[in-house]
């Protein structure tokens, strides 16, 4: 399960490195860009740059569902998921290498090829990594799957976040060869250690599932068993237009409302971040143990909701700390079972991918209104950055709706 979990985990160290240095290299030469002026770049605007990385979820949003639906009918003597991740992997390592490079010595035209390849490479295989580790693991435990996923990729980002810092000083290039290192070791880790199951589908128990087995499936799902995977989406596309707001705006709240430094500033999202990794697994425990699944993320939200309103009505340096800590606690209650809910209501686990797929149509399409849907907001409430907080809450509020009807996503009995 560990070994299952690197590879996400590696991967999310890879965004943090592609959405914290890449804007960097697009603007260094703008004469408005107000960044680091050593570095040299492209000079473009920042509605240009803004556009260029919007171009990563665009391609995940395309790439990753198709990628998901047609491992669950791959048909290989390495197992469904391992082809789609271990072939793209040498282009990502290779194209990783070559984006710093590349922006120091190369046009713009070549240096956004080197980009495309990149994101398409990164978005076929972020699909199928996930799956894996559900795949290996019984439906009780998938909430703990959840958990040391959710633990892995938020260490991750942290600790990468700071060690990339510290290598970048010392040589651009450092933490972009480091990173692709442990990439690909994570993905030769998998490819070695781990033996993907048989999927039981019904009485077969043959891999051979083809498209229109799948389509056939699906078709055949029950009303109430559909109406409750709708709403489960519906939940996780309005629960990522919340974490997009927190994930983009607190900083920029932290500055222009509590008076933060920028670098005092950044750390209000890593408090919640820290929150919600050292309460991963006590939230799976709660949701395998005492409570539902369902039940175990109402309660997030509803302590979710009362929290922002606090944050919003109480604007001050002292209140954010502790609030944001409470606040990465429920987070911690409302991922972590998310996903199990999501892969639990498919019919069977031979369309896990296909299930995993639509939740990943629904985080991308979070993290691409979040920004628009947050801006216009603060843009209408004259650059109020405080606003954030009432457009989470209202969010939230419509993730809570969605997921009170829900029948279907708790634990099988039998998997």
């Amino acid at each position: 399960m560990l070994i299952a979990a690197l590879v996400p985990a590696s991967a999310e160290l890879v965004w943090i490195l592609y959405n914290t240095y890449v804007p960097l290299w697009l603007q260094a030469g703008n004469s408005v860009f107000s960044g680091e002026t050593s570095l040299q770049g492209f000079g473009l605007s920042a509605v240009t740059t803004g556009t260029i990385l919007t171009i990563g979820n665009l391609i995940a949003l395309v790439v990753s569902p198709i990628v998901g639906i047609l491992s669950d009918s791959t048909h290989s003597r390495f197992g469904r998921r391992m082809p789609w991740y271990t072939f793209p992997a040498p282009f990502i390592i290779l194209t990783l290498c070559l984006i710093p490079y590349l922006s120091q010595h190369a046009t713009l035209k070549l240096f956004m090829i080197n980009i495309g390849i990149f994101l398409v490479a990164l978005a076929i295989i972020r699909g199928p990594s996930t799956v894996l580790l559900y795949d290996i693991t019984p439906s009780k435990y998938r909430g703990i799957a959840a958990a040391l996923s959710g633990i892995a990729g938020g260490t991750a980002g942290i600790v990468g976040a700071i060690l990339a810092a510290a290598l970048f000083g010392i040589r651009p290039e450092l933490p972009f060869w480091i990173v692709s290192a442990l990439i690909g070791s994570a993905i030769l880790s998998a490819a070695v250690f781990i033996r993907e199951p048989v999927p039981q589908t019904g009485e077969d128990t043959t891999s051979r599932l083809s498209p229109g087995k799948m389509l056939s499936m699906l078709i055949s799902i029950p009303r109430d068993h559909l109406a409750s995977t709708i709403l489960l989406v519906l939940n996780t596309l309005f629960t990522y237009i919340t974490f997009g707001q927190m994930q983009i705006f607190t900083s920029s709240y932290g500055v222009s409302v509590l008076g933060l430094k920028p670098a005092n500033s950044s750390l209000i999202y890593a408090f919640g971040g820290a929150a919600f990794i050292l309460f991963s697994f006590p939230a799976s425990a709660i949701a395998t143990k005492w409570l539902s699944r369902k039940s175990t993320q109402l309660l997030g939200i509803l302590m979710f909701i009362p929290i922002s309103l606090i944050i919003y009505f109480f604007a001050n340096t002292t209140n954010i700390w502790v609030m944001m800590v409470i606040l990465g606690i429920t987070w911690a209650m409302i991922i972590i079972t998310q996903e199990p809910m999501m892969l639990d209501s498919a019919p069977s686990d031979a369309l896990l991918g296909t299930f995993s797929a639509i939740l990943q149509v629904a985080r991308t399409l979070g993290f691409v209104i979040s920004p628009i849907l947050g801006g216009w907001f603060i843009q209408a409430s004259g650059s109020n950055f405080n606003t954030i907080w009432l457009v989470m809450a209202s969010a939230q509020l419509i993730a809570l709706l969605t997921l009170l009807p829900v029948t279907h996503g708790e634990a099988r009995e039998v998997n």
